[in-house]
């Protein structure tokens, strides 16, 4: 995904169109309670990637924010 929103990114630029990769870790979901993997982290709950798409679309029209890495500490 990331090569494609790299590329996206690229190929958009001149267009007016934003292109952001969102990476989040473990997000508190039905299927990721049953996951043994990160299991003694808290999981990220979906607002917390709501709030990194909006930073990310709120920004002014000649920013673009290319990459935004959300992960539980």
């Amino acid at each position: 995904m990331r090569a494609i929103s790299t590329g996206l990114e690229k190929e958009l630029e001149r267009t007016g169109v934003r292109v952001t990769n969102i990476s989040p870790g473990m997000v508190e979901t039905p299927l990721s309670s049953e996951s043994p993997f990160e299991s003694d982290r808290k999981k990220l709950e979906t607002t917390d990637i709501a709030k990194a798409v909006v930073y990310a679309v709120t920004q002014p029209d000649y920013v673009n924010v290319n990459e935004i890495t959300v992960r539980p500490v």
